[in-house]
């Protein structure tokens, strides 16, 4: 268990930590021949973690696939060996370069759909709210006319001993459909 935890932590030191600050250096030095080893690692890793995101369930039941992920992200991640490049010119590469043309397809219909989508959200939105602000001052409005009107039906004397209290009571609940607090407060104040 405890060397499990410490493989975890390990790869993941050797998957993300390192070469951020590895990214971060070159990008701050500017060394152009280093951002490239490291972009393509980037685009390595991203399929690593895409395919384990997909199928991470049937990988982590075999035996010591942490020490194999570790020992396979060393690979990419080693000067010497340039795994990240070789995984990138034989398998990545080849595949989007076949596909290229519906890959891009796809991407310029997603694009279309998410905006057209996030416009029609963002203006349902807006109708939503405009209603709602509407309703509020239409029935703040109203609800002031009735404590007005009611507060001096319930100060005079003719109402109160005319009868039932519930309905002098009853019509001093604003009835906004937004706010609810009034309700109480007149119910126990009243009554």
């Amino acid at each position: 268990m405890m060397i499990g935890i410490v493989i975890k932590v390990l790869s993941s030191v050797v998957t993300y930590h390192y070469p951020i600050f590895a990214s971060y250096k070159c990008l701050k030095l500017k060394k152009i021949d280093d951002m490239e080893g490291w972009l393509v690692y980037w685009v390595v890793i991203s399929v690593v973690a895409s395919a384990e995101s997909l199928f991470g369930f049937f990988f982590t039941w075999l035996p010591f696939y942490q020490l194999a992920k570790l020992g396979f992200i060393s690979w990419l991640i080693m000067p010497h060996s340039q795994g990240a490049f070789y995984v990138y010119s034989t398998y990545i590469e080849p595949t989007l370069a076949s596909h290229e043309k519906e890959i891009d397809g796809l991407m310029r219909s997603a694009q279309e759909n998410i905006k057209t989508n996030a416009m029609y959200m963002f203006n349902r939105a807006t109708e939503f709210v405009k209603e709602a602000v509407r309703k509020y001052a239409t029935g703040v409005a109203s609800s002031e006319d009735r404590y007005q009107g009611s507060s001096e039906a319930a100060t005079s004397p003719s109402v109160a001993a005319e009868g039932d209290s519930s309905k002098v009571c009853d019509s001093f609940i604003p009835k906004c459909g937004i706010c609810y607090w009034p309700h109480f407060y007149f119910r126990i104040s009243y009554m």
